[in-house]
């Protein structure tokens, strides 16, 4: 039952999500928006004053949500934007990468063989009876009665692809309107925790969830910055060093530095294989690379970028 539920409201959960995530560029471009607004405002205010004879009215003009509004957009149009760049910059990358590794596909092989005739040099026969052990081909039979299961979870798998599609587009939509409406979701929420706790109650579980607000959003975008400066130092160092595929080694470490501890470390060893087959000494070299890239992200940047947004 929780489980068709989380099904059911993933859009929503998404859509939370995203709004929470996209909190503080927000508040910080609203504020810009705001200033201004104000200023037009004020003159707004002298000009009805001057009219009035230098007395205001009681009844003010209502102030105009379009800062709000345009904030919003503004947001959305610097996230489409920065991913259009990162596209930009990474498929004509991979596409490269592709290519040099087709065209280079026999130097590659030649260079795995090497390494497999230099290890088994001194006893030819243990690939042929490890693939006995194995049992291969009998299995390779097996397998075609399970063609019709295999087709099965291939339709299945393409299926849930295609759902997470439309979860994550109507997850946009919906962030969309939980930003326009957080005011107001706000006050409901607010309205429902007065009706349905006491008041030393509600201060305390308002409290905390203010907190936790704060710190989280603070921890999203403290991540992120840090991502980005380490795929960065990345992208420079392989560069210097000239590594192979320094632009998609480098964004792979960045977006996998957004999983908190190991993440940098899983871009780093998917880095790894790639250039092994390159280049097993420029393998090792990046791995040093790495572990001294690490340290400095570990015990000086990330300290004082994600650290101090949170308070640790």
């Amino acid at each position: 039952a929780v489980d068709k539920l989380i099904n059911v409201a993933k859009p929503v959960i998404i859509g939370g999500f995203i709004a929470f995530a996209l909190k503080k560029p927000l508040d910080m471009i609203s504020k810009r928006y705001e200033k201004i607004y104000d200023n037009i405002y004020k003159a707004k205010l002298e000009k009805i004053k001057r009219q009035n004879r230098g007395v205001l009215p009681d009844e003010l003009p209502p102030r105009s949500t379009l800062p709000f509004k345009l904030s919003i957009v503004t947001v959305y149009i610097c996230v489409i934007l920065f991913l259009a760049l990162l596209m930009v910059i990474i498929v004509p990358q991979v596409a490269k990468s592709i290519g040099d590794f087709s065209e280079n596909f026999d130097v590659y092989y030649r260079n795995i063989e090497s390494i497999v005739n230099k290890y088994y040099k001194n006893n030819d026969d243990t690939i042929a009876k490890w693939i006995e052990e194995l049992d291969i081909l009998p299995k390779l039979y097996s397998l075609s009665s399970h063609i019709p299961t295999i087709l099965m979870k291939t339709f299945g798998a393409t299926a849930n692809f295609v759902g997470s599609v439309i979860d994550i587009v109507l997850g946009v939509i919906l962030s969309v309107y939980i930003m326009a409406e957080k005011n107001h979701l706000s006050e409901q929420g607010k309205k429902l925790g007065k009706r349905f706790c006491k008041p030393d109650k509600y201060n305390l579980i308002t409290k905390y969830l203010n907190l936790i607000s704060d710190k989280f959003s603070s921890f999203i975008s403290g991540q992120l910055t840090e991502a980005f400066v380490l795929g960065v130092m990345c992208f420079i160092g392989m560069l210097i060093f000239r590594f192979p595929y320094a632009v998609v080694i480098s964004v792979l470490v960045a977006a996998t530095a957004l999983i908190p501890v190991v993440g940098a470390w899983i871009g780093a060893i998917a880095g790894t294989f790639l250039i092994l087959v390159v280049s097993p000494m420029q393998a090792f070299w990046f791995i040093i690379f790495f572990l001294v890239l690490q340290q400095l992200e570990g015990n000086l940047i990330y300290p004082k970028v994600v650290g101090s947004s949170i308070g640790l």
